[in-house]
Protein backbone atom coordinates (compact mmCIF):
# COMPACT_ATOMS: atom_id res chain seq x y z
CA UNK A 1 0.00 0.00 0.00
CA UNK A 2 2.73 2.66 0.69
CA UNK A 3 4.47 0.94 -2.12
CA UNK A 4 1.49 2.20 -4.01
CA UNK A 5 1.43 5.66 -2.57
CA UNK A 6 4.80 6.23 -3.17
CA UNK A 7 4.94 5.54 -6.94
CA UNK A 8 1.87 7.38 -7.54
CA UNK A 9 3.73 10.86 -5.45
CA UNK A 10 6.45 9.84 -8.12
CA UNK A 11 3.88 10.20 -11.19
CA UNK A 12 2.53 13.05 -10.36
CA UNK A 13 6.02 15.40 -9.68
CA UNK A 14 6.84 13.98 -12.30
CA UNK A 15 3.89 15.04 -14.27
CA UNK A 16 4.17 18.47 -12.83
CA UNK A 17 7.70 18.65 -13.87
CA UNK A 18 6.52 18.13 -17.71
CA UNK A 19 3.93 21.02 -17.58
CA UNK A 20 6.12 23.65 -16.27
CA UNK A 21 9.16 22.82 -18.59
CA UNK A 22 6.23 23.49 -21.44
CA UNK A 23 5.31 26.29 -19.75
CA UNK A 24 8.86 27.72 -19.61
CA UNK A 25 9.56 26.58 -23.26
CA UNK A 26 6.51 29.00 -24.80
CA UNK A 27 6.43 32.57 -27.07
CA UNK A 28 5.90 35.02 -24.32
CA UNK A 29 2.82 37.62 -24.20
CA UNK A 30 2.65 40.74 -25.77
CA UNK A 31 2.26 41.80 -22.07
CA UNK A 32 5.35 40.31 -21.08
CA UNK A 33 7.18 41.42 -24.57
CA UNK A 34 7.03 45.15 -24.27
CA UNK A 35 10.23 46.59 -23.06
CA UNK A 36 9.32 49.56 -20.71
CA UNK A 37 10.08 52.89 -21.46
CA UNK A 38 13.37 53.58 -19.90
CA UNK A 39 15.15 50.33 -21.55
CA UNK A 40 13.93 51.47 -24.81
CA UNK A 41 15.67 54.91 -23.69
CA UNK A 42 18.73 53.42 -22.11
CA UNK A 43 21.06 51.42 -24.80
CA UNK A 44 21.02 54.79 -27.53
CA UNK A 45 19.12 57.23 -26.38
CA UNK A 46 18.65 58.19 -29.67
CA UNK A 47 14.90 60.52 -30.38
CA UNK A 48 12.41 58.55 -32.33
CA UNK A 49 12.81 61.62 -35.48
CA UNK A 50 15.86 62.63 -37.31
CA UNK A 51 16.76 66.66 -36.64
CA UNK A 52 16.32 69.02 -39.71
CA UNK A 53 19.75 70.02 -40.21
CA UNK A 54 20.33 73.54 -41.55
CA UNK A 55 22.33 73.67 -44.95
CA UNK A 56 25.60 75.61 -44.81
CA UNK A 57 26.02 78.58 -47.41
CA UNK A 58 26.81 78.18 -50.38
CA UNK A 59 30.59 79.76 -51.06
CA UNK A 60 30.59 82.44 -54.06
CA UNK A 61 32.46 81.38 -56.99
CA UNK A 62 35.92 82.84 -57.14
CA UNK A 63 35.72 84.65 -59.96
CA UNK A 64 38.35 83.73 -62.71
CA UNK A 65 40.86 86.68 -62.65
CA UNK A 66 41.06 88.95 -66.11
CA UNK A 67 44.42 88.13 -68.15
CA UNK A 68 44.49 91.79 -69.09
CA UNK A 69 45.73 90.22 -72.70
CA UNK A 70 45.40 93.39 -74.39
CA UNK A 71 45.67 97.23 -73.04
CA UNK A 72 45.57 100.55 -74.68
CA UNK A 73 46.22 103.55 -73.34
CA UNK A 74 46.61 102.07 -69.65
CA UNK A 75 43.48 100.44 -69.59
CA UNK A 76 42.28 96.51 -69.91
CA UNK A 77 40.40 96.24 -73.38
CA UNK A 78 38.40 92.98 -71.65
CA UNK A 79 37.22 93.99 -68.31
CA UNK A 80 37.99 98.28 -68.46
CA UNK A 81 40.31 98.12 -65.53
CA UNK A 82 42.87 100.96 -65.00
CA UNK A 83 46.36 100.67 -64.69
CA UNK A 84 48.51 103.73 -63.79
CA UNK A 85 51.68 101.64 -64.89
CA UNK A 86 53.44 103.17 -61.33
CA UNK A 87 56.91 101.54 -61.55
CA UNK A 88 58.04 99.46 -64.41
CA UNK A 89 61.58 97.51 -64.70
CA UNK A 90 64.33 99.70 -65.95
CA UNK A 91 66.01 97.34 -68.56
CA UNK A 92 62.78 95.05 -70.13
CA UNK A 93 60.37 98.34 -69.48
CA UNK A 94 57.46 96.08 -68.14
CA UNK A 95 54.90 97.01 -65.68
CA UNK A 96 55.10 95.99 -62.58
CA UNK A 97 51.30 95.70 -62.43
CA UNK A 98 50.01 94.79 -65.56
CA UNK A 99 53.28 93.22 -67.39
CA UNK A 100 52.27 95.21 -70.51
CA UNK A 101 55.68 96.90 -72.02
CA UNK A 102 55.57 100.15 -71.02
CA UNK A 103 57.80 103.17 -72.44
CA UNK A 104 60.23 104.97 -70.26
CA UNK A 105 57.70 108.02 -69.09
CA UNK A 106 60.50 110.84 -69.14
CA UNK A 107 59.91 114.28 -66.97
CA UNK A 108 62.82 116.27 -66.83
CA UNK A 109 64.72 113.81 -68.15
CA UNK A 110 64.12 111.33 -65.40
CA UNK A 111 61.54 108.27 -65.92
CA UNK A 112 59.10 108.54 -63.21
CA UNK A 113 58.46 105.10 -63.05
CA UNK A 114 61.95 103.78 -62.87
CA UNK A 115 64.90 106.87 -62.77
CA UNK A 116 66.49 105.85 -66.09
CA UNK A 117 67.54 108.71 -67.95
CA UNK A 118 67.41 108.55 -71.48
CA UNK A 119 70.37 107.25 -73.45
CA UNK A 120 70.75 109.71 -75.89
CA UNK A 121 72.78 108.17 -79.19
CA UNK A 122 76.01 109.36 -79.85
CA UNK A 123 76.59 106.64 -82.72
CA UNK A 124 74.39 105.39 -85.35
CA UNK A 125 70.89 104.00 -85.27
CA UNK A 126 71.02 100.13 -84.08
CA UNK A 127 70.61 98.38 -87.62
CA UNK A 128 67.81 96.14 -86.29
CA UNK A 129 65.21 99.04 -86.04
CA UNK A 130 65.77 99.63 -89.53
CA UNK A 131 64.54 95.96 -90.59
CA UNK A 132 60.78 95.26 -91.56
CA UNK A 133 58.54 94.82 -88.68
CA UNK A 134 56.29 92.09 -88.08
CA UNK A 135 53.76 94.75 -86.42
CA UNK A 136 54.47 97.15 -88.64
CA UNK A 137 51.93 100.42 -88.87
CA UNK A 138 50.42 101.77 -92.32
CA UNK A 139 51.08 104.78 -94.15
CA UNK A 140 48.67 106.80 -95.95
CA UNK A 141 47.97 110.37 -97.95
CA UNK A 142 45.72 112.59 -96.54
CA UNK A 143 44.06 115.54 -98.67
CA UNK A 144 42.93 118.88 -97.16
CA UNK A 145 41.99 122.11 -98.30
CA UNK A 146 44.17 124.94 -97.90
CA UNK A 147 42.67 128.91 -98.66
CA UNK A 148 45.42 131.72 -99.24
CA UNK A 149 44.72 134.79 -97.78
CA UNK A 150 46.95 136.15 -100.19
CA UNK A 151 45.07 135.48 -103.22
CA UNK A 152 41.76 136.38 -101.90
CA UNK A 153 38.85 134.63 -99.28
CA UNK A 154 37.94 132.56 -101.89
CA UNK A 155 40.82 131.07 -103.09
CA UNK A 156 42.12 127.29 -102.45
CA UNK A 157 44.27 124.95 -103.04
CA UNK A 158 44.64 121.26 -102.28
CA UNK A 159 47.87 119.69 -100.31
CA UNK A 160 48.35 116.30 -98.99
CA UNK A 161 49.97 114.99 -95.81
CA UNK A 162 51.74 111.60 -95.41
CA UNK A 163 50.43 109.75 -92.17
CA UNK A 164 51.60 107.17 -90.71
CA UNK A 165 49.43 104.93 -88.05
CA UNK A 166 50.78 102.52 -85.28
CA UNK A 167 50.64 99.01 -85.93
CA UNK A 168 47.02 98.08 -84.57
CA UNK A 169 45.34 101.53 -85.21
CA UNK A 170 42.15 101.63 -83.13
CA UNK A 171 39.63 104.43 -84.11
CA UNK A 172 38.19 104.06 -80.64
CA UNK A 173 41.80 104.56 -78.90
CA UNK A 174 43.46 107.85 -78.81
CA UNK A 175 46.74 109.09 -79.89
CA UNK A 176 49.42 111.49 -79.63
CA UNK A 177 50.90 113.14 -82.81
CA UNK A 178 53.74 114.40 -84.17
CA UNK A 179 54.24 116.30 -87.09
CA UNK A 180 57.31 115.79 -88.93
CA UNK A 181 58.61 118.52 -91.56
CA UNK A 182 61.06 118.22 -94.17
CA UNK A 183 63.96 120.13 -95.49
CA UNK A 184 64.96 122.16 -98.54
CA UNK A 185 64.48 119.81 -101.73
CA UNK A 186 62.30 117.66 -100.16
CA UNK A 187 58.17 117.18 -100.02
CA UNK A 188 55.44 115.38 -97.84
CA UNK A 189 56.56 111.44 -98.74
CA UNK A 190 60.44 112.16 -97.11
CA UNK A 191 59.78 110.77 -94.10
CA UNK A 192 57.40 108.46 -94.70
CA UNK A 193 57.05 107.05 -97.96
CA UNK A 194 60.89 107.32 -99.74
CA UNK A 195 63.33 105.48 -99.03
CA UNK A 196 66.71 107.61 -97.56
CA UNK A 197 70.49 106.52 -97.88
CA UNK A 198 71.64 105.98 -94.28
CA UNK A 199 75.46 105.74 -95.28
CA UNK A 200 76.44 108.24 -98.15
CA UNK A 201 77.50 106.53 -101.06
CA UNK A 202 77.96 102.89 -99.82
CA UNK A 203 73.99 102.08 -101.65
CA UNK A 204 72.44 102.06 -98.01
CA UNK A 205 68.88 102.41 -98.05
CA UNK A 206 66.03 102.60 -95.35
CA UNK A 207 62.37 103.41 -94.68
CA UNK A 208 62.03 105.40 -91.71
CA UNK A 209 58.26 103.82 -91.42
CA UNK A 210 60.63 100.72 -90.32
CA UNK A 211 62.35 102.84 -87.43
CA UNK A 212 58.81 104.02 -86.51
CA UNK A 213 57.49 100.52 -86.26
CA UNK A 214 60.12 98.74 -84.39
CA UNK A 215 60.24 101.76 -82.06
CA UNK A 216 57.16 101.49 -81.24
CA UNK A 217 57.08 97.63 -81.21
CA UNK A 218 60.22 97.25 -78.96
CA UNK A 219 58.67 100.03 -76.20
CA UNK A 220 61.54 102.16 -77.00
CA UNK A 221 58.63 105.51 -77.49
CA UNK A 222 55.10 105.96 -77.59
CA UNK A 223 52.63 104.74 -80.12
CA UNK A 224 51.80 107.41 -82.00
CA UNK A 225 50.29 109.27 -84.93
CA UNK A 226 53.45 111.05 -87.15
CA UNK A 227 52.13 113.03 -90.04
CA UNK A 228 54.47 114.51 -92.92
CA UNK A 229 52.93 117.39 -94.57
CA UNK A 230 54.97 120.21 -96.73
CA UNK A 231 55.14 123.98 -96.56
CA UNK A 232 55.56 124.25 -100.43
CA UNK A 233 52.06 125.81 -101.34
CA UNK A 234 51.33 123.13 -104.04
CA UNK A 235 52.26 120.04 -102.33
CA UNK A 236 54.95 118.77 -105.10
CA UNK A 237 58.64 120.61 -105.52
CA UNK A 238 59.75 121.41 -108.79
CA UNK A 239 62.96 123.09 -110.15
CA UNK A 240 61.11 126.37 -110.73
CA UNK A 241 59.71 126.29 -107.31
CA UNK A 242 63.59 125.57 -105.93
CA UNK A 243 65.05 128.69 -108.44
CA UNK A 244 61.89 131.08 -107.51
CA UNK A 245 62.74 130.06 -103.61
CA UNK A 246 66.47 130.15 -103.43
CA UNK A 247 67.84 131.96 -106.17
CA UNK A 248 71.24 131.88 -107.51
CA UNK A 249 72.97 133.01 -104.99
CA UNK A 250 75.34 130.68 -103.11
CA UNK A 251 74.30 132.04 -99.86
CA UNK A 252 70.82 131.67 -100.11
CA UNK A 253 70.75 129.78 -96.80
CA UNK A 254 71.40 132.87 -94.89
CA UNK A 255 68.82 135.30 -96.46
CA UNK A 256 65.60 133.41 -97.92
CA UNK A 257 62.92 135.17 -97.70
CA UNK A 258 61.96 134.55 -93.83
CA UNK A 259 58.51 136.66 -94.37
CA UNK A 260 57.25 134.23 -96.62
CA UNK A 261 57.24 130.00 -96.31
CA UNK A 262 57.35 130.02 -92.86
CA UNK A 263 54.73 132.06 -91.75
CA UNK A 264 52.40 130.89 -94.55
CA UNK A 265 52.70 127.39 -93.45
CA UNK A 266 52.30 128.26 -89.95
CA UNK A 267 48.98 129.57 -90.84
CA UNK A 268 47.86 126.30 -92.69
CA UNK A 269 48.96 124.42 -89.96
CA UNK A 270 46.93 126.26 -87.44
CA UNK A 271 43.69 127.06 -89.86
CA UNK A 272 43.44 124.16 -91.83
CA UNK A 273 45.92 121.37 -91.34
CA UNK A 274 45.76 120.71 -87.20
CA UNK A 275 41.72 120.98 -87.68
CA UNK A 276 41.48 118.47 -90.64
CA UNK A 277 43.82 115.98 -88.58
CA UNK A 278 41.64 115.85 -85.13
CA UNK A 279 38.15 116.33 -86.93
CA UNK A 280 39.72 113.08 -88.70
CA UNK A 281 41.99 111.09 -86.66
CA UNK A 282 41.88 109.06 -83.01
CA UNK A 283 44.03 112.28 -81.14
CA UNK A 284 43.22 113.51 -77.49
CA UNK A 285 41.29 116.73 -79.03
CA UNK A 286 38.20 116.30 -78.62
CA UNK A 287 37.26 118.11 -82.04
CA UNK A 288 39.45 120.03 -84.41
CA UNK A 289 38.33 123.35 -82.57
CA UNK A 290 41.10 125.69 -81.39
CA UNK A 291 40.28 125.46 -77.87
CA UNK A 292 40.00 121.67 -78.01
CA UNK A 293 43.73 121.73 -79.92
CA UNK A 294 44.65 123.73 -77.10
CA UNK A 295 43.35 121.61 -74.14
CA UNK A 296 45.01 118.61 -75.53
CA UNK A 297 48.39 120.13 -76.60
CA UNK A 298 50.07 118.22 -74.26
CA UNK A 299 49.73 115.09 -76.86
CA UNK A 300 50.97 116.92 -80.04
CA UNK A 301 54.48 117.94 -81.20
CA UNK A 302 56.52 119.17 -83.78
CA UNK A 303 59.69 118.33 -85.00
CA UNK A 304 61.55 119.32 -88.39
CA UNK A 305 65.37 118.69 -90.57
CA UNK A 306 67.08 121.31 -91.74
CA UNK A 307 64.60 124.32 -93.47
CA UNK A 308 62.21 122.47 -90.99
CA UNK A 309 64.26 122.57 -88.13
CA UNK A 310 64.60 126.34 -89.07
CA UNK A 311 61.41 126.84 -88.90
CA UNK A 312 60.75 125.49 -85.48
CA UNK A 313 62.85 128.61 -83.72
CA UNK A 314 61.38 131.23 -87.10
CA UNK A 315 57.63 130.23 -86.58
CA UNK A 316 56.58 127.41 -84.82
CA UNK A 317 58.17 128.30 -81.40
CA UNK A 318 56.44 131.81 -81.51
CA UNK A 319 53.18 131.37 -83.27
CA UNK A 320 52.18 127.87 -82.25
CA UNK A 321 52.56 127.33 -78.57
CA UNK A 322 48.91 126.82 -77.46
CA UNK A 323 49.09 123.50 -80.53
CA UNK A 324 52.52 122.07 -79.17
CA UNK A 325 53.89 121.45 -75.92
CA UNK A 326 57.33 119.24 -77.55
CA UNK A 327 59.85 120.70 -80.53
CA UNK A 328 62.50 119.45 -81.88
CA UNK A 329 65.04 120.85 -84.61
CA UNK A 330 67.08 118.77 -86.33
CA UNK A 331 70.25 120.64 -88.16
CA UNK A 332 69.29 124.04 -88.38
CA UNK A 333 67.94 127.73 -86.27
CA UNK A 334 67.54 131.15 -87.73
CA UNK A 335 66.05 134.28 -86.46
CA UNK A 336 66.49 136.83 -83.90
CA UNK A 337 66.87 134.97 -80.72
CA UNK A 338 66.30 138.35 -78.59
CA UNK A 339 62.77 138.50 -80.35
CA UNK A 340 61.88 135.08 -80.10
CA UNK A 341 63.07 135.14 -76.46
CA UNK A 342 61.09 138.03 -76.35
CA UNK A 343 57.93 135.98 -77.34
CA UNK A 344 58.38 133.48 -75.38
CA UNK A 345 58.51 135.41 -72.19
CA UNK A 346 55.65 137.06 -72.80
CA UNK A 347 52.27 136.55 -70.56
CA UNK A 348 50.76 135.54 -73.38
CA UNK A 349 53.19 132.22 -74.30
CA UNK A 350 53.80 131.17 -70.54
CA UNK A 351 50.34 130.14 -69.93
CA UNK A 352 51.85 127.49 -72.65
CA UNK A 353 55.45 125.90 -71.52
CA UNK A 354 57.84 124.16 -73.55
CA UNK A 355 57.66 120.64 -71.88
CA UNK A 356 61.00 119.94 -74.35
CA UNK A 357 63.19 121.21 -76.93
CA UNK A 358 65.55 119.06 -78.26
CA UNK A 359 68.27 120.25 -81.13
CA UNK A 360 70.80 117.99 -82.68
CA UNK A 361 72.86 118.47 -85.09
CA UNK A 362 76.47 116.83 -86.79
CA UNK A 363 79.68 117.93 -85.99
CA UNK A 364 80.63 118.05 -90.55
CA UNK A 365 77.96 120.16 -90.98
CA UNK A 366 78.06 123.52 -92.08
CA UNK A 367 75.25 125.11 -89.69
CA UNK A 368 77.00 123.39 -86.37
CA UNK A 369 78.12 126.83 -85.02
CA UNK A 370 74.84 128.82 -85.88
CA UNK A 371 72.89 126.41 -84.52
CA UNK A 372 74.88 126.00 -81.18
CA UNK A 373 75.18 129.78 -80.66
CA UNK A 374 71.07 130.44 -81.29
CA UNK A 375 70.37 127.58 -78.94
CA UNK A 376 73.21 128.83 -76.10
CA UNK A 377 71.51 132.08 -76.40
CA UNK A 378 67.86 131.29 -76.69
CA UNK A 379 68.61 129.43 -73.63
CA UNK A 380 70.26 132.00 -72.04
CA UNK A 381 67.44 134.54 -72.74
CA UNK A 382 64.16 132.45 -72.16
CA UNK A 383 63.01 131.78 -68.70
CA UNK A 384 61.03 128.86 -69.67
CA UNK A 385 63.98 126.66 -71.01
CA UNK A 386 66.49 125.13 -69.22
CA UNK A 387 69.56 123.12 -70.66
CA UNK A 388 69.75 119.91 -69.23
CA UNK A 389 66.15 119.67 -67.99
CA UNK A 390 63.43 120.60 -70.77
CA UNK A 391 66.41 121.89 -73.60
CA UNK A 392 69.09 119.92 -74.48
CA UNK A 393 71.60 120.13 -77.54
CA UNK A 394 73.64 117.41 -79.28
CA UNK A 395 76.44 116.98 -81.41
CA UNK A 396 76.42 114.16 -83.58
CA UNK A 397 80.30 113.10 -84.54
CA UNK A 398 81.15 112.40 -87.52
CA UNK A 399 78.35 112.83 -89.47
CA UNK A 400 77.51 115.83 -91.98
CA UNK A 401 73.93 117.44 -93.29
CA UNK A 402 72.71 114.20 -94.66
CA UNK A 403 69.77 111.67 -93.02
CA UNK A 404 72.11 110.06 -90.99
CA UNK A 405 72.12 112.47 -88.45
CA UNK A 406 68.11 113.64 -89.03
CA UNK A 407 67.20 109.77 -87.99
CA UNK A 408 69.23 109.80 -85.27
CA UNK A 409 67.93 113.34 -84.04
CA UNK A 410 64.47 111.50 -84.62
CA UNK A 411 65.36 108.19 -82.84
CA UNK A 412 66.54 110.44 -79.38
CA UNK A 413 63.33 112.76 -79.32
CA UNK A 414 60.89 110.23 -79.86
CA UNK A 415 61.54 108.38 -76.69
CA UNK A 416 61.25 112.23 -74.89
CA UNK A 417 57.88 112.96 -76.01
CA UNK A 418 54.24 112.29 -74.70
CA UNK A 419 54.76 110.74 -71.16
CA UNK A 420 51.75 108.74 -69.91
CA UNK A 421 49.12 110.80 -69.27
CA UNK A 422 48.25 110.64 -64.77
CA UNK A 423 45.04 109.49 -65.73
CA UNK A 424 46.36 106.17 -67.30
Amino acid sequence: MDMLKRRASALLLLFALLLTGCASSSPPSAATSAPSPAATAAPSARPTAEPVLTPEPTPEPTPTPCPHLRWAEGRCLYCGEACAHPAHDMDSRLCKTCGELVPHSFEELVCTRCGAQPLFAHERIPRRLFRPCERAGTVEMFSYTVSDPRLGAEAAYEKQAAVYLPYGYDPGERYDLLILLHGLGGSEKYWLVDFQEYQTGGGDFVFTRHLLDNMMDEGLCRRMIVVAPTFYRSGTVSAETLNEFCGSDEEWLYDYPLDWDPRQFTYELHEFLMPALADHYATWAADGTPEAIAEAREHFAYAGLSMGAMFTYISILPRCLDEFAWFASFSGSDGDMDWLAGRLNSETLRVWPIRFFYNSIGSYDSFLLKHQTQYAQLIEACGGLTDGENAVFHEFKGLPHTYAAWSLGLYDFLPLIFPLPSAD
